[in-house]
């Protein structure tokens, strides 16, 4: 199954909003993430912020703006609606199933010069 995608334009707002349904273990990345708003409509997500330090989890209804310049990672948990509102850089999609599949997906992005892997971080 692959994800839905839908460009929708929020009057007033700074940028179109995007609406994707992700079915469970897809992966959205979002680069210069901060300010972005990410929207949980149903499922539930597990998001990873650069140099947040921590992950968090949204369960639908809930909604987290970006703090920190950087990268996003949002998996879905289950499948799961999400709204993005805010978002000027490019989005990229990638599926991975089975066991690591998130763990595989930061490698490659690692190696193609996106995201820092655990091995980037500062210690």
């Amino acid at each position: 199954m692959h994800p839905i995608l839908q460009a929708r334009h929020h009057p007033g707002a700074a940028a179109p909003g995007l609406l994707l349904e992700l079915p469970r273990h897809e992966v959205l990345a979002l680069a210069d993430a901060r300010g972005q708003t990410v929207t949980c409509q149903s499922g539930e997500l597990w998001i990873t912020e650069e140099d947040a330090g921590r992950d968090l989890f949204l369960q639908a209804g809930q909604t987290y703006t970006v703090r920190f310049p950087g990268n996003l990672v949002v998996s879905a948990c289950q499948a799961a609606r999400i709204q993005v509102d805010g978002a000027s850089a490019p989005l990229t999609l990638a599926h991975r199933s089975g066991h690591g599949g998130l763990a595989g997906w930061l490698r490659l992005a690692h190696l193609s010069g996106g995201l820092p892997t655990q091995g980037d971080a500062p210690q």
